[in-house]
């Protein structure tokens, strides 16, 4: 509570305050001009009240408005970290391969199984100004009224008071319309954040005319949705930052009340500034964005097929599959996860009717053990390896889906992909295998070679990159480290 004077302070005050005035209005020319300042300046204070009134009552709670006076405070200035690092350890440049191959044991394989189905006709949505292109799928999308004209408005200058006015004026348009919209269309394409925030900034590109205003409608959208996200600025360039549920890699953020806000790059390409300027705090309790990989975006059924071959028991098999294309170009902008998480994802359906029609009579007419390296020699030998520094001049883990489609691919993204095939095919349990620089498999069958107790069940190496190695074998430089284990969980 503030303090109040006493009555004779108070009568003391007034007191020479009369006499001031008194002495002033004795002077009839200083009298007069004092008394148009004093109007003057009551005139401007008046309008200074007025207007704080009238931005104070143009939200519709108490904490926009505190929201909205914090942007206009003095802003922080960030330093970014470059990024978080998921292994230090290099991986090896050229494919492992087995000095002596294991022996496989003759079996009775069916004859191999190459289906390639008739792709239906997909016919194009008309482009226009009302519909969004979404990695190939078209959205048709009307601009609720309200929103016609907002890319009229104005970002009068990139600083926190050019920021915290169009920001105002935003939270005067109707956003629930946009979110309702919004929410529906990211449940019916099974969209996580990630995929949501993106949806949203092609929103917010279309509402607006350039980058720096799509940047702070997009982050205007979130934040009315109790999103984690904050904005910044450097030099004329505005930035969106985020908080997220999982840890990010790679990407640069800088930490504020021991949170990650992670930069936003819609495509991976923009320039990172070093630093920038962000409001020292936020507004109530908002929610990191939540990354899992366990669904698959279901994009466009633009497909190209993809074809594999490789020998297994002195027989060659030959396989294809469907890979949709828009789907490749959205996890190319994913953010990375923690290699655990690429393990819960499961194909699309397309891919995995191909793969189970293709697969599953030949895993049926073969042991459990014979089945298990079936499916390695599937992996170790129907794809080149490279690793992400090769082949994108970057770390990066791959879903399944990715792997059947580029070129190339390396330890985890071979061991994600065999981690799902023999879950799907055998009803097998598997774990994964962190090694220093190298990710392997192990799964709760067999009974010779190496394996590892997880959980008190055994679990015996499978490796899906060491090129010829059967289930059991584990790489000679691994033979005295003790990797960490981890389990694989289904996605739900």
């Amino acid at each position: 509570m503030p303090k109040h004077c006493s009555q004779p302070h108070r009568n003391s005050a007034i007191h020479y305050l009369l006499l001031w005035l008194g002495v002033i209005a004795s002077t009839p020319a200083f009298g007069q001009s004092a008394d148009k300042d004093f109007q003057d300046f009551m005139r401007e204070s008046q309008r200074a009240v007025q207007q704080q009134k009238q931005e104070f009552h143009q939200f519709n709670n108490k904490e926009l408005a505190a929201f909205y006076a914090l942007l206009k405070t003095e802003w922080r200035q960030f330093t970014l970290a470059q990024g978080l690092v998921t292994d230090s350890v290099p991986k090896p440049k050229k494919l492992p391969v087995i000095r002596t191959p294991a022996p496989t044991p003759p079996v009775t394989v069916p004859l191999p199984i190459k289906t390639r189905p008739t792709p239906p006709i997909v016919k194009p949505i008309e482009r226009s100004p009302q519909n969004i292109s979404f990695f190939g799928h078209t959205i048709q999308w009307k601009v609720p009224r309200p929103f016609q004209q907002w890319a009229n408005q104005r970002l009068a200058q990139v600083n926190n008071h050019g920021i915290a006015e169009y920001w105002g004026a935003l939270q005067q348009l109707p956003m629930r319309t946009i979110h309702r919209r919004a929410q529906q269309i990211a449940n019916q394409l099974q969209l996580n954040d990630w995929g949501y925030m993106q949806f949203i900034h092609r929103i917010a590109r279309q509402l607006t005319a350039d980058n720096n205003r799509a940047l702070l409608t997009t982050w205007g959208l979130l934040m009315a949705q109790k999103k984690d996200v904050r904005l910044g600025y450097a030099a004329q360039n505005i930035y969106m930052l985020f908080a997220s549920k999982q840890p990010l890699y790679g990407v640069p953020f800088f930490t504020l009340d021991d949170r990650r806000y992670y930069l936003f790059s819609p495509t991976k390409r923009s320039v990172s500034p070093t630093r920038v300027r962000s409001y020292p705090k936020g507004i109530g309790a908002l929610r990191p964005m939540n990354f899992s990989l366990a669904q698959t975006p279901q994009l466009s059924a633009n497909t190209q097929w993809k074809d594999f071959s490789f020998s297994f028991a002195q027989q060659q098999y030959h396989w294809n599959i469907p890979v949709a294309v828009p789907l490749i170009k959205y996890f190319a902008t994913h953010p990375q996860l923690k290699v655990d998480g690429y393990f819960t994802n499961q194909p699309s359906a397309r891919v995995q009717r191909a793969i189970i029609q293709q697969l599953r009579p030949v895993i049926e007419k073969i042991p459990p053990t014979h089945a298990i390296n079936f499916l390695l020699r599937l992996v170790q030998k129907s794809f080149t390896y490279q690793t992400d520094a090769q082949q994108f001049k970057e770390e990066r883990h791959l879903l399944s889906e990715e792997t059947l489609y580029y070129p190339a691919s390396d330890c985890e993204d071979r061991a994600v992909f065999f981690a799902w095939l023999v879950k799907t095919l055998l009803d097998l349990p598997v774990i994964g295998i962190d090694y220093p620089g190298h990710i392997a498999t192990a799964v709760a069958h067999g009974g010779r070679g190496k394996y590892y107790t997880y959980q008190g069940t055994r679990y015996y190496v499978a490796d899906p990159t060491y090129s010829g190695a059967n289930l059991g074998i584990e790489m000679p430089q691994f033979k005295q480290v003790r990797p960490r284990l981890f389990q694989i969980h289904s996605a739900q």
